[in-house]
């Protein structure tokens, strides 16, 4: 009698991809959240800086909230497909 192939490698190696994935997107929501409590700091510190100086700083902090939420939801969009995959092809 011959004994079924042994998955487990491959089934730990998919495991740590899907780890691996929500790490990335764990970090990538903990950049986006630390930009927007930037952006919440500099607007309440109130500093001397003329209206135009204000208006361009807060603009470079709203877009870096909006790059860090498109890396967010790229980093999402992956380690969705990553579990996917791993429910496709690890056997229960």
């Amino acid at each position: 009698m011959k004994a079924a192939p042994d998955t487990r490698p491959r089934t730990l190696r998919l495991r740590d991809a899907v780890a691996a994935e929500l790490a990335t997107w764990d970090r990538a929501t903990e950049r986006r959240a630390d930009a927007e409590y930037a952006l919440e700091q500099f607007e309440e510190a109130g500093l001397n800086l003329s209206p135009e100086q204000l208006e361009h700083q807060r603009e470079q902090m709203h877009e870096a909230i909006r790059e860090a939420r498109r890396e967010e939801e790229e980093a999402r969009k992956i380690w969705r497909k990553a579990m996917d995959r791993a429910e496709r092809e690890i056997p229960r």
